[in-house]
């Protein structure tokens, strides 16, 4: 008889483990908050509102702005070209608005010409200083606003009245080619000596030297308000400024033609100098 085959072994239990199904189940993130659609809707109903309205106040301003203008061309023709004319230069609007407001009723053609700016410039604010008080100052102000000229012209007048003995021109602007040449062309004019100073120790020595001077003026280079070599000016002029026994003030020069956004970054720029007075040019 053929021999039995030999039983198979019986599987291995395995341990089914079935695991929880919380553990299988990954926790929703919390959902928004809904909005109702009566709500939504009202929402955006509103902010439509909004909108319109804004839309309808500008207009009805438009509207009575120009009526406003319309009856003053209508009334004082003049009047209405003055402050048409002031708004073209960039003058500030309630600046005009005054002057407009200040011209006499019955005016001509011509005096709405020139009376406004002459109006004008009385309302400029001047410190009343004059040249007679001397002393040491440095013009400072951005490139091409007139800086060199204009000390070409108090050194004049200082000269008329105090003698060239007494005048003295310095020149700190060794950036710009032919600044010191343009200098001491003009103190060779008006028989004024022109002294350099390169950085703070040599400009202190100098403003040391002439102190018995009655009237010393400093040039400085052309700046503008973005240059990096503005901090290093500032610095100069702050350490000399503050020296013991040298009284040093400075005064912004500034172009008067140019655009108010321009005027303002300048003075922006050059503040942290503290200066005492500005001169306009142009």
């Amino acid at each position: 008889a053929a021999p039995e085959a030999a039983p198979a072994p019986a599987p291995k239990p395995v341990a089914a483990s079935v695991a929880p199904a919380a553990a299988e189940t990954v926790a929703a993130a919390p959902e928004a908050p809904t909005v109702h659609p009566a709500i939504e809707r009202a929402m955006q109903d509103t902010a439509r509102m909004r909108a319109e309205l804004g839309v309808l106040r500008e207009m009805l301003e438009t509207q009575l702005s120009s009526l406003a203008w319309n009856d003053m061309e209508r009334r004082h023709p003049l009047r209405a070209r003055v402050l048409r004319e002031f708004t073209r230069l960039g003058i500030d609007a309630d600046v005009a608005r005054k002057l407009a407001d200040d011209l006499p009723e019955q005016i001509s053609a011509e005096q709405a010409r020139y009376l406004p700016l002459g109006m004008l410039s009385r309302s400029v604010a001047i410190s009343g200083r004059g040249d007679s008080d001397g002393g040491m100052i440095a013009l400072v102000g951005p490139t091409g606003v007139g800086k060199t000229t204009t000390i070409a012209k108090l050194a004049a007048r200082a000269v008329v009245r105090h003698g060239a003995a007494n005048v003295a021109l310095v020149s700190t602007d060794h950036y710009r080619i032919g600044a010191a040449a343009q200098l001491e062309h003009y103190g060779r004019l008006m028989g004024v000596r022109v002294y350099p100073a390169d950085d703070a120790a040599s400009l202190r020595q100098v403003l040391e030297m002439l102190k018995g001077k009655h009237t010393v003026l400093i040039d400085t280079a052309g700046v503008s308000g973005t240059d990096p070599r503005l901090e290093q000016q500032m610095d100069v002029l702050n350490e000399v400024a503050h020296s013991d026994g040298i009284a040093l003030r400075i005064s912004l020069v500034l172009a008067a033609n140019a655009q108010s956004q321009s005027l303002e970054e300048s003075v922006r720029a050059y503040m942290p100098l503290e200066p005492a007075s500005v001169v306009l040019t142009k």
